[in-house]
């Protein structure tokens, strides 16, 4: 029988690792701003603003998810080392392997949770730059035009500079 994300939550006691709690709540954060914005937010120039502000800086905060549960994973091999050189009466094969399962964990949820969180970006993304060509917003222009100096003293700088 397979056990919910959240019975392996609570049966590995994840939820009083500190870094299992950040990896929740940075994830709470992302996706409550990538669920207002791709599917409760009206789609108008206010909204396009928003994402623009937001697009780089979840990207980011996303990025972070699997690295966290990576610094989770190394933390809690390093407990397991620690314990195995102090514990010599308990069973090592015992130890190692709920060690490496516990700090298995971290990873497991950082990437359980950035995956979806990157599907929402690229579709937000997508959603941004649709609403851009439909609505044809005007782009930054650049001016080619040059202002030419035709007086005789420019004429004669020119001369002596060439």
């Amino acid at each position: 029988m397979e056990k919910s994300f959240l019975q392996i939550l609570i049966h590995h006691d994840a939820l009083s690792n500190i870094i299992v709690l950040i990896i929740i709540a940075l994830a709470i954060f992302c996706y409550s701003i990538l669920f207002e914005l791709c599917f409760f937010s009206s789609k108008n120039r206010q909204w396009y603003d928003h994402c623009m502000h937001w697009l780089n800086s979840l990207s980011s905060m996303l990025g972070a998810l699997p690295l966290l549960g990576l610094l989770g994973t190394i933390s809690g091999l390093l407990q397991t080392f620690f314990h195995m050189s102090i514990d010599h009466n308990l069973n090592v094969s015992e130890l190692m392997s709920s060690g490496i399962s516990d700090a298995m964990l971290t990873t497991q949820i950082g990437l359980s949770f950035v995956v979806p969180g990157w599907l929402m970006h690229a579709l937000l993304r997508r959603r941004t730059s649709m609403w851009f060509v439909a609505n044809n917003q005007p782009t930054l222009k650049i001016s080619y035009t040059t202002k030419t100096d035709t007086t005789s003293e420019a004429r004669g700088n020119y001369a002596k500079n060439a």
